[in-house]
């Protein structure tokens, strides 16, 4: 349990709805993950930062769902499968860089490169 000066001892850290996937093939697109993912639940984005030079993914990428359960659900059903010719892992994303994504990652990944695609209005970022 983490606490915090606003949030007493027995307060529960917000459910973590986002996915850090390791090992992504580097022909991986932001587009690509939400085939797979999306059977498990709505997902509001997903983001795979691109290398800045070659502009290929960096091996990893992050898919965040609208549910914590369908997080979980995706987490234990796709950890160490198959996708896009590669062995992925999945686990969740640490709580100290959840709410930083939107923020710090989309910063870095339009400064390093970077491809994302919000599910809520299909814009890519």
């Amino acid at each position: 349990i983490l606490t915090s000066p606003s949030c007493p001892a027995t307060c529960a850290p917000p459910p973590n709805t986002s996915l850090f996937v390791r090992n992504v093939a580097d022909n991986t697109r932001s587009e690509d993950l939400p085939r797979e993912f999306g059977r498990y639940g709505p997902i509001v984005d997903v983001y795979v930062p691109l290398d800045f030079y070659t502009r290929h993914p960096r091996g990893f990428a992050y898919v965040q769902f609208e549910d914590v359960r369908d997080a979980e659900d995706a987490l234990h059903n796709l950890d160490r499968k198959w996708i896009c010719g590669r062995q992925i892992e999945i686990q969740f994303e640490p709580l100290c860089t959840v709410g930083r994504n939107a923020n710090w990652y989309r910063h870095s990944g339009k400064q390093y490169g970077g491809s994302s695609k919000n599910k809520k209005n299909g814009t890519t970022l």
